[in-house]
């Protein structure tokens, strides 16, 4: 056997031994943990209003009062303001102060880009 041939089986033994070490380390790989209420064919959720009695009518009068803009109810803080370059590499504390936090009127341009009002 000339070296170049001991040195093509060596190869081919090496990357059939990869392989397998593959093969089984993908059949051991964790399967994700069941999680409760996983099992159930309908999770027990109702629906709800988004906005109580009082803020219904609150909404309406602000429609009534600024017709000339698009007005959002319960919105996520974190959608209208995120932390400035000033925070650097604290940016994501910053923002996990707001994340969850929410506001209960947003009234927006015509554009619906521009916040004029968040209540």
């Amino acid at each position: 056997m000339t070296l170049f041939n001991v040195m093509n089986i060596a190869m081919l033994v090496g990357a059939g031994i990869v392989f397998l070490w593959l093969v089984v380390a993908t059949r051991r790989a964790k399967k994700p943990k069941a999680v409760r209420g996983d099992e159930l064919p309908i999770w027990p959720f109702e629906r709800m209003p988004i906005m109580t009695d009082s803020e219904v009518l609150f909404f309406a009068k602000l429609q009534d009062a600024v017709p000339e803009y698009h007005i959002f109810s319960q919105v996520q803080l974190s959608r209208i303001i995120e932390p400035s370059e000033e925070a650097g590499r604290d940016r994501s504390f910053w923002f996990n102060r707001i994340c969850r936090q929410s506001v209960d009127y947003v009234v927006v341009d015509r554009d619906a880009h521009t916040t004029r009002l968040a209540i």
